[in-house]
């Protein structure tokens, strides 16, 4: 508990800076335990399949290395847009205009590096997520808030929503995300693997039993499953009832067994569309669970903390090591007392329990409500992420003093180069663009 206790006395003295102290205090310690080989050491260091190199100079240029066609994949590209627009708008965020000279590596793994992962423990490794807190590697933002300016059009919206009043919430849990029982067209039933690229997916065991609990609780939850690929959309929904009725039938619950009786309740999960996160300050608690590939983060909780509803951070710890994110050091982690969240990590009847209890107290809904408006705006505000930026490159910057970035980047081996500006918006500089033909 005394971590708790910790983080409770900052966020009692002041709320905000706490939570920032918090965070800056997790990234210098990351930083600070990162291997010193400086990722410009070695000039013939070939990138890994899901890996770019950063290299950022006071003149504004940033220097990437995206190692050749096909290695660097969606989120690599989406990370970098969001990068150089956090940059681009340092100067507007208070920042100073300078940048220093430091370099990493980015690896746009969901789990972030193995805890064995000697490769990533050699030098600063930026990474999305940790599944274990021993693991190396730099936790920064995860790609999925976009650009700065569109963050901050998306934000904006969602703040705007939340004026909603408490009353006018509907008093439920809310979630929707995707939820497939399989990608093996033959699988049916109980059968169907929760497995994703052929390994079993904690994530999927924490969705597909909180669908179970929505089909009994409607009431409590307002859970469905959102399919995202036309192509594959019809076998999924049908994989997903079928799952359903089995699990149903094999846990002993009524209705399971006729096929009339239970279609209409698991209808109700299977969503007709996306919910735009404007319209989550519609509901009244809000839930998250784990990511459907790895069980590592899930980008829709980026969008709950502005919405002025209570957060309900589901991170089942029976399924495998409990995963975080970069800002996870400012919150309050103590489970269902949380401060700034409830938190649960537990499966069934526990999990029900926890949300009955919240939906039935509006007093402490609306201290959660307001203190996960406090962690938004404090950690994850458009320029929150714009300055742990400049403070990341700052402590990597400091870290790596003495070495010679300008030489270190004319001996390297380059497999894709591309130069970037980052006074104003961010583009390639006129002679990258040359070169990559016009792109």
């Amino acid at each position: 508990m005394w971590p708790c206790l910790l983080l409770i006395v900052a966020v009692g003295a002041d709320g905000s800076e706490g939570k920032k102290a918090a965070v800056a205090d997790a990234m210098r310690r990351a930083v600070a335990a990162a291997g010193s080989t400086h990722p410009l050491e070695d000039p013939h260091r070939a990138l890994g399949d899901r890996e770019i190199l950063v290299a950022t100079t006071p003149s504004g240029d940033v220097f990437v290395d995206a190692g050749g066609r096909g290695s660097c994949t969606q989120k690599c590209a989406l990370f970098l847009d969001q990068f150089l627009s956090m940059l681009a708008a340092r100067r507007r965020c208070g920042a100073a205009a300078d940048l220093p000279a430091a370099a990493f590596f980015f690896r746009e793994h969901s789990a972030g590096c193995g805890a064995d992962d000697a490769r990533c423990a050699a030098s600063p490794t930026l990474v999305i997520a940790k599944v274990a807190d021993a693991a190396p590697g730099i936790m920064a933002p995860n790609p999925y808030f976009g650009t700065f300016p569109a963050w901050e059009a998306q934000a904006a919206r969602i703040r705007e929503a939340a004026a909603r009043p408490a009353a006018e919430r509907t008093r439920k849990v809310f979630w929707r995300g995707s939820a497939r029982p399989s990608e093996d067209a033959n699988a049916t039933g109980c059968a169907a693997p929760l497995e994703v690229d052929g390994h079993a997916s904690p994530g999927l065991e924490v969705r597909m039993a909180a669908l179970s609990l929505a089909l009994r609780y409607p009431e409590t939850f307002d859970v469905a499953a959102v399919f995202k690929h036309e192509k594959t959309r019809a076998l999924h929904r049908r994989q997903l009832v079928d799952w359903l009725r089995c699990d149903a039938a094999r846990r002993g619950f009524p209705g399971s067994e006729g096929t009339g009786a239970f279609a209409p309740g698991a209808a109700r999960l299977l969503a007709a569309g996306r919910v735009e996160p404007s319209e989550f300050p519609g509901y009244a608690v809000l839930a998250s669970l784990p990511g459907d590939t790895h069980g590592s983060f899930s980008q829709h909780l980026n969008h709950l903390w502005a919405a002025g509803s209570a957060v309900l951070l589901w991170r089942w710890a029976e399924s495998r090591a409990l995963y975080s994110e970069w800002y996870y050091a400012g919150l309050e982690l103590c489970l269902e007392d949380g401060a700034t969240h409830v938190e649960v990590r537990r499966a069934g009847a526990a999990v029900l329990d926890v949300a009955d209890r919240l939906l039935g107290d509006g007093a402490r809904r609306a201290r959660l409500g307001a203190a996960a408006a406090e962690v938004h705006d404090a950690l994850l505000c458009p320029c929150c992420l714009s300055d742990f930026y400049a403070d990341l490159l700052r402590e990597l910057g400091d870290a790596q003093r003495g070495f010679d970035v300008a030489a270190g980047l004319d001996r390297r081996a380059w497999q894709e180069k591309r130069v970037y500006e980052t006074d104003g918006d961010p583009k390639l500089r006129a002679e990258q663009r040359r070169r990559a033909g016009g792109t």
